[in-house]
């Protein structure tokens, strides 16, 4: 989950509806801290917006989980001596461009390790965002063919008397096998790892296709 923190509680929710995240005002942030993995801290404050005594007495409540601040203001948002607390990780801009020069000392290796969580994160994030876009197209095009198959199932199985319940059974696993290749294609075209725009083209492409945003009525 993504949170988002603001001095004005409006823009923080303005910001993190573009994240589908959630919004908190400033003063929220050190309860927060409790709960996040990383802070990526940048605002025009002109002094420290989190101190050292902020984040101290709220390691143990982590159960001294580590906590990675990473603090790309300038001036700088975050107390220094943040990084002196244990499990706690602070890198600035200077930090940052460092770990490019030096190739010494744990506290590099450790710079290393922080920016290879952060990447990770960011990809599985971008995967996030990208799901909970073709989501709601995924579960509407599955209801649409649910609903017709078993509409289509019940008006046969209507007609036929004879039928004995095993053959009522085989002819329900054939209709969902048959649903489930339908949608193959679809589902892969829509989840396909591409560009935000072109994405949007393909669940707009699946949509008007198989006519999702028509009435529910339009689908018997």
């Amino acid at each position: 989950e993504v949170v988002v923190a603001n001095r004005t509680l409006e823009r923080a929710v303005k910001l993190s509806r573009c994240f589908h995240g959630r919004a908190i005002s400033l003063q929220e942030l050190v309860e927060q801290l409790k709960y996040v993995d990383i802070i990526i801290s940048s605002t025009g404050a002109s002094g420290l917006i989190l101190a050292k005594d902020d984040v101290g007495p709220v390691m143990p409540k982590r159960r001294h989980q580590p906590l990675f601040f990473i603090d790309i203001a300038v001036p700088r948002d975050l107390d220094p001596a943040i990084n002196e607390l244990e499990n706690v990780y602070l890198y600035d801009i200077d930090d940052l461009n460092s770990v490019v020069e030096m190739n010494k000392s744990q506290r590099d290796k450790e710079a290393v390790k922080a920016a290879r969580i952060v990447e990770e994160e960011t990809l599985k994030f971008s995967g996030w965002l990208k799901n909970m876009e073709v989501t709601p197209t995924i579960i509407d095009l599955r209801t649409m063919v649910d609903q017709i198959c078993q509409n289509e199932l019940a008006h046969t199985l209507g007609r036929i008397d004879s039928l004995s319940a095993k053959e009522k059974k085989s002819l329900e696993k054939m209709v969902g096998a048959i649903s489930s290749k339908m949608l193959h294609h679809p589902m892969q075209y829509l989840k396909a790892n591409h560009q935000c725009v072109n994405q949007r083209q393909r669940i707009e492409t699946v949509r008007n296709l198989f006519n999702l945003d028509h009435e529910e009525g339009n689908t018997s």
